[in-house]
């Protein structure tokens, strides 16, 4: 006998889903149980779940037109072509009115203005801090500033060898 129960896992690798995806799913009861724990998939298609959520099928890429296939091309391909690429514009336009999608440039630039401030911060902190540690422990504030500068300039010379690709 064929078994009706799949894990969150085999589910969502079927429905183009992630795990954390199905495990939320099934804690809002949209994905019904079997008494294992398992996704009962009997009572899925029954309830026709699969065929009401929208496909998770990556856009395929318009034929590329030039002067050798635009008039070999069927005008209803071309039509298809032309709405296919008005719908992904008009997609980025709302993404972008929504903020959903920001300039990369922008955002560069705001992520190394924090950075930079972060580390200006960071250097500044041996200074203040040497005079009640030294204070505390009873030594010379000028020889633990100098050995905290040079200890905390050293940590972030390592730390700025971490490329960051974007």
């Amino acid at each position: 006998m064929v078994s009706t129960e799949m894990t969150s896992a085999g589910l969502g690798a079927i429905l183009g889903l992630s795990e954390r995806r199905v495990g939320t799913l099934k804690a809002s009861g949209r994905l019904p149980l079997a008494p294992s724990g398992k996704i009962d998939l009997a009572e899925l298609v029954r309830r026709g779940w699969a065929a009401s959520q929208p496909a998770k099928v990556a856009p395929s890429a318009p034929p590329e037109l030039t002067a050798d296939n635009a008039a070999l091309m069927p005008i209803d391909e071309a039509r298809m072509v032309n709405e296919n690429l008005k719908a992904q514009r008009l997609t980025v336009e709302l993404a972008e009115l929504d903020g959903r999608l920001i300039d990369r440039h922008k955002v560069i630039a705001l992520v190394q203005e924090l950075a930079q401030g972060e580390r200006d911060a960071i250097l500044a902190w041996p200074s203040r801090a040497a005079a009640l540690l030294a204070a505390n422990l009873g030594i010379d504030q000028h020889a633990l500033h100098v050995a905290l500068d040079a200890s905390l300039r050293a940590h972030l010379t390592e730390r700025s060898a971490i490329a960051l690709a974007v």
